[in-house]
């Protein structure tokens, strides 16, 4: 039996009043609607344990016969992370015969202060309908028992999620190529169903038209991947002709586009809004998920896979708001909590670029990379950035660690001689927000022993403006981790302009221990700050650095930051200052 169930919103703005249960009546909606495509599919779930195998990804897997099961405990619950702030109108819970006599739908930007949207009372096995008279905008959905109606848990066969329904659907789609013309066709992308996909051939630079029958206007693009999705794109739009342009037609024009995707949903809202017919996606480079990577499928042995390419004017959908949003939080499947922090909206500041089978023979020793010229050597990992601003130039002046994997062909494994190699590369900005890669990455590589494996890892970065060791020049330092994959010793580097880069080496090199991670003290904008030398019987004033050898702290203090006398480093584990292991 199917039960439809409305819900009429009583105040206009979701709050806290909220919490209290919703009146409802069984009744179709008001104003009918067209829903799109199930956000739900596919998505991470989180929940109160399972029975047997009936997991919780069970009930978003677009499968009829498999369902989720809980134990037989009344506040069980089960929440689906839509991926991206979503405007819900619908969802659909399709029970089986452990149902629920009494359970809460409930909503929640954060995943850790939830909202009940509505309540539903059961008295026999339904597929529930639930209705919204307004759009609700939202990330994540949560199921909350509260009392069950057989001695049994509660068990449903799919949990689904609904928002309008994009101008893309039902588009005609052209496409470069495919994996496999008979099964994931094309049409696919636009054919409003979550679990159906195109999927091109395993290589670059493939692409994708659309045909949206008559012109439309839209402010956001949607794109939702399978696992294999693009790390580059760009999407086009042309409103001109009267049949579908060529690819290399000049009536294109980019209106959206990222180095940096990260599969799943790409949410890309527009700047402003557009007016076309035609769509156009390019697909440049391809990825896959770290998953994926760890059952043995990379990225150049994949596709690109799509499951919907969808248009919305956003703008246009009313929708009332649920709470602050935040972009993870401490309950949710992914990164710990960094509570009223808000990701770039575009996604990642950098992203990995390249191709990791480009050092694969290339990259042998230390000879191979002498020249700075290193193929794929970001297509790893991009992390660790240190930033600062140049209040001269008005930029933000970035140095970050790239790297490359263990294997150049296989990725894990085998290490090579040069695998998991780190460099240090630039980026500029002048928002702080949105990065742009400089023309000569990396701008320091590997050189010496002391870096042979490892690499360049952690850097830092501060200033001494004025710098009289430098002849009165305002001086950028970072000093940086050398890692041959025995023992780590501090690095250092010098520049004027981010332009050239002058490469020291050690900045200890009389010094036997291990060294890493070290960070001058700065005043609050990275300048480098000198005191009087606190040791016993030293005077003048010194900048002060603090480093660690994996557990404890060293402090080093000198008069010029670009090196430091053995003696002048301070082992804090066996100075007498007591228990200070700082990774505790």
């Amino acid at each position: 039996m199917r039960k439809k169930i409305h819900l009429f919103l009583l105040i206009l703005s979701i709050g806290a009043a909220l919490s209290a249960t919703f009146l409802h009546l069984e009744a179709e909606p008001l104003t009918p609607r067209t829903y799109g495509v199930d956000l739900a599919y596919g998505r991470r779930v989180v929940s109160t344990p399972n029975t047997d195998e009936h997991f919780n990804t069970r009930a978003v897997d677009a499968n009829a016969s498999t369902r989720y099961a809980s134990q037989a405990v009344d506040d069980a619950w089960f929440y689906v992370d839509l991926g991206s702030l979503e405007k819900v109108g619908k969802v659909t819970l399709d029970w089986e015969a452990a149902y629920a006599s009494s359970y809460e739908i409930q909503m929640s930007q954060d995943a850790i202060t939830w909202i009940t949207v509505a309540t539903v009372e059961n008295s026999a096995r339904t597929v529930d309908e639930i209705t919204f008279d307004a759009w609700i905008q939202t990330r994540f959905v949560r199921f909350q028992g509260v009392s069950r109606a057989t001695g049994y848990g509660y068990s449903f066969y799919s949990f689904e999620v609904y928002g309008p329904e994009d101008l893309a659907n039902g588009a005609t789609a052209q496409v470069s190529s495919f994996e496999a013309e008979t099964v994931h066709l094309a049409s696919h992308m636009t054919d409003n169903v979550a679990s159906t996909r195109w999927a091109s051939s395993a290589a670059d630079n493939q692409y994708a038209f659309f045909d949206l029958g008559t012109s439309k206007t839209f402010d956001l693009v949607k794109i939702r991947w399978e696992v294999s999705f693009a790390r580059i794109f760009a999407v086009y739009a042309c409103d001109g002709p009267v049949a579908m342009p060529t690819r290399t037609d000049a009536c294109w024009t980019e209106i959206t586009a990222s180095d940096v995707g990260l599969g799943e949903v790409d949410f890309l809202p527009l700047p402003t809004d557009v007016t076309a017919r035609y769509l156009k996606l390019e697909l440049v480079q391809r990825e896959t998920s770290q998953v994926t990577k760890d059952t043995g499928r990379f990225p150049y042995d994949s596709s690109f896979s799509i499951y919907s390419f969808e248009l919305f004017d956003w703008s246009e959908v009313p929708s009332v708001p649920l709470g602050n949003a935040m972009e993870f939080s401490q309950n949710a499947p992914a990164w710990a909590a960094m509570s009223a922090i808000t990701l770039n909206p575009s996604g990642l500041i950098l992203a990995p670029i390249g191709r990791i089978r480009d050092a694969d023979g290339v990259v042998t020793d230390l000879n191979s990379i002498a020249d700075g010229d290193i193929p794929g050597f970001e297509s790893f990992g991009t992390y660790n950035p240190a930033v600062i601003y140049d209040e001269v130039n008005e930029i933000f002046h970035m140095i970050y660690r790239a790297e490359l994997p263990d294997n150049f062909n296989h990725y894990f494994g085998d290490k090579y001689p040069l695998g998991h190699m780190s460099t240090l590369a630039y980026a500029y900005s002048t928002d702080g927000i949105n990065f742009t890669r400089g023309e000569n990455n990396p701008i320091a590589w590997p050189t010496s022993g002391d870096e042979a494996g490892g690499g360049l890892e952690d850097p830092r970065m501060f200033k001494i403006e004025n710098d009289p060791n430098r002849g009165g020049r305002t001086t950028y330092y970072i000093t940086y981790t050398m890692y041959d994959n025995s023992i780590t010793r501090e690095g250092i580097i010098y520049t004027y302009d981010f332009v050239t880069f002058h490469k020291v080496g050690r900045l200890s090199p009389g010094y036997g221990g291990a060294i890493k991670s070290g960070t001058y003290v700065t005043d609050p904008e990275g300048n480098a700050v000198k005191i009087t030398d606190p040791r016993p019987g030293h005077t003048g004033k010194v900048y002060i650095i603090y480093m660690k050898d994996g557990g404890y702290t060293k402090i080093g203090f000198t008069s010029d930051v670009l090196s430091i006398a053995p003696e002048d480093i301070v082992d804090v584990a066996v100075a007498g200052f007591g228990g200070n292991d700082i990774e505790d």
